[in-house]
C-alpha cells in the first residue's frame, strides 16, 4: 500500500493519460503541477485523505473524461465554469468531501456526462435547471447538501431517458402554496425518492 503525498514532479510525466491512485492513504494537497498533464483522460484520487482545494490548473485539462475525487477532505468551491473548461467529462464525482459554494451551472456543457455525484458536501443554492440537456445522464446524486430548490428542475429531467438513479435525500425543498398567495414554505424531504 502506498502512503504519503502526491509528488509535485508528477507534472513532469507529460505523456500520462491515466492516473488511478484510489485507496492509497495519500494526504496533503493535489499538486498544481498536475495541470501540465494535457493528455490526461482519467484522474482518480478516491478514498484518500487529500485536503485543500482543487488546483485551478486541473480545470485546464480539457481532455479529462473521468474525474473522481470521492471520499477525501477537499474543500473550497468548484469552479463555476467547470464543464466549460472540461467539456469531455463523462464521469464527475466529488462525493464525501467538504466542498462549499454552488453547484456549477455549466454541467450541461459536458454533454457526455453520464454520472454526476455531488453528495455529502456542503453545497448551497439551487439545482442547475439545465440538467435535462444531459441526454446521456444515468446517475445523479445531490444528497446531503444544503441545496434549496422548488424542485422545478425535475421537469427538465424528462429528457434524460436513460436516468436510472436520482438521489436527493436530505435536501431542503421550497414548497409554494399558490392557492393561498403565501410565501414559499421550507420543508426537508429527508427520504425523498423519485
Amino acid at each position: 500500500m502506498f502512503s504519503g503525498t502526491i509528488t509535485p514532479f508528477v507534472g513532469n510525466l507529460t505523456s500520462l493519460e491515466r492516473i488511478m491512485l484510489a485507496e492509497c492513504n495519500l494526504r496533503g494537497e493535489i499538486p498544481q503541477g498536475i495541470s501540465k498533464l494535457q493528455r490526461l483522460t482519467f484522474l482518480q484520487f478516491s478514498d484518500n485523505k487529500l485536503s485543500g482545494k482543487i488546483p485551478s490548473g486541473l480545470y485546464n485539462i480539457s481532455t479529462l473524461n473521468i474525474l473522481s475525487l470521492d471520499t477525501n477532505q477537499l474543500d473550497g468551491s468548484i469552479a463555476p465554469d467547470l464543464c466549460s473548461k472540461l467539456p469531455n467529462l463523462m464521469f464527475l464525482s466529488v462525493l464525501d468531501n467538504s466542498f462549499t459554494g454552488m453547484i456549477p451551472n455549466t454541467l450541461s456543457n459536458a454533454s457526455g456526462l453520464g454520472l454526476i455525484n455531488f453528495g455529502y458536501n456542503n453545497f448551497i443554492g439551487p439545482v442547475p435547471k439545465d440538467l435535462g440537456e444531459l441526454l446521456n445522464l444515468q446517475k445523479l446524486n445531490f444528497q446531503v447538501n444544503q441545496l434549496q430548490d422548488d424542485m422545478s428542475f425535475i421537469s427538465s429531467l424528462t429528457n434524460c431517458t436513460g436516468l436510472q438513479y436520482l438521489v436527493l435525500a436530505c435536501l431542503c425543498f421550497v414548497a409554494v402554496d399558490v392557492s393561498q398567495g403565501r410565501r414559499p414554505l421550507l420543508s426537508n424531504h429527508s427520504n425523498t425518492k423519485f
